[in-house]
């Protein structure tokens, strides 16, 4: 997948996850914000706000995920 280069790939295969779709099920908040693979686009070219909604995102669900 574009913008994954071969250690983002392996952590991915690492959690089950080896195809676009199965990125897509899971989600790039789910898979550590990897919103430019499931685009198909360099993560440069994402709108900013956007970028900064999923760090958002990303950063609650952490948190939470230490909370619990």
């Amino acid at each position: 997948m574009r913008n994954l280069g071969p250690k983002s790939a392996a952590w991915l295969a690492g959690i089950g996850i080896t195809s676009r779709a199965e990125l897509a099920q899971v989600g790039a908040i789910e898979a550590d914000a990897i919103q430019g693979a499931l685009m198909d686009c360099d993560w440069r070219a994402l709108p900013p706000e956007f970028r900064r909604t999923l760090v958002l995102e990303f950063s609650s669900m952490k948190l939470k995920t230490l909370q619990s």
